[in-house]
């Protein structure tokens, strides 16, 4: 599952599930970007709220220009909001 990363890390794990769901596995991959394709063997959960949360934190990171923030701080915000997500996570209900 992933609930907190970008469309890049869902790339990451594509090829695995896919190959999963090929072999006869039941595939559930909760994450927070629609797929335009499905997989036979693989079901996929839009987990919309993460999706609100990536992009706010993508937009704020963005909007850091002239300010004198180091990657420290990034850090810490992407680790506060991937926290934030897995807690999220453990509340969806679908």
């Amino acid at each position: 599952f992933l609930t907190f990363g970008s469309v890049s890390h869902k790339h990451v794990y594509n090829a695995l599930l896919q190959e999963l769901g090929a072999r006869g596995h039941a595939v559930t991959f909760f994450n927070p970007f629609k797929s335009a394709k499905t997989s036979p063997g693989v079901t996929e959960v839009f987990f919309e709220a993460s999706a609100k949360l990536i992009q706010g934190t993508a937009q704020s990171m963005w909007k850091q220009q002239g300010e004198q923030r180091g990657i420290a701080s990034l850090l810490q915000a992407a680790l506060r909001d991937s926290r934030k997500a897995c807690e999220m996570f453990f509340e969806f209900e679908e």
